[in-house]
Parts: structure tokens; sequence; C-alpha cells
């Protein structure tokens, strides 16, 4: 079946139904393709974003460490901190893999 698109015409107020045209296609898929890294670009900066939330909550845990008083607690939190960072650095790597040119 053929894909169709709807035409107004607005002059006359009329309605046609068309067959899509290898120019519509194209553009159709490049409006797919922006969208597509439009998407990507929000999903990483939204990754961007609690990356550095991440480390922001790090700091006291870190300080502790670095003052030889690190209680069990800032020690598992900076395990957690980082196995989070780590989801989010991969993650990070997979969109951008797949936004780079073939």
């Amino acid at each position: 079946m053929d894909e169709i698109k709807t035409v107004f015409d607005l002059a006359c107020g009329s309605v046609s139904q068309l067959p899509l045209t290898p120019e519509d296609r194209v553009i159709r898929r490049q409006a797919q393709d922006e969208l597509a890294a439009m998407a990507r670009a929000e999903q990483l900066a939204a990754i961007d974003i609690r990356l550095a939330v991440l480390d922001r909550q790090a700091i006291r845990p870190l300080r502790a460490l670095a003052t030889g008083t690190p209680s069990a607690e800032d020690t598992a939190t900076l395990a957690a901190l980082e196995a989070e960072a780590q989801t989010l650095r991969d993650e990070r790597g997979g969109l951008l893999a797949a936004s780079a040119p073939d």
C-alpha cells in the first residue's frame, strides 16, 4: 500500500490525498533523523546533569576519606555513587556511538 499525504488547498478549500513522492520520503526521513538527534541530545544533557549531581554528592565522603576519617557509610556512599556514575557513563557512550556518522 502506498503511503499518502494530505494536501490542503487553502485558496479553494479542498483537501486531497496524494501518494508520497520520493522527495516527500527524503524530507520525512530527515525530520525523523532530526527528532532522533534531538532526543539523544536531551538524554545526553540529562546524563551530564546527573553525573554533575553525583560528583557533588561525593564531596563530603571524599573529604572524610582524604582526611583519614571515613565511616562505613562514606565508603558505601562512594561505592554506590561510582556504580551509578559508571552506568551513566556507559549509557552516554552508547548514545554517542549511536549518533556517530557511519
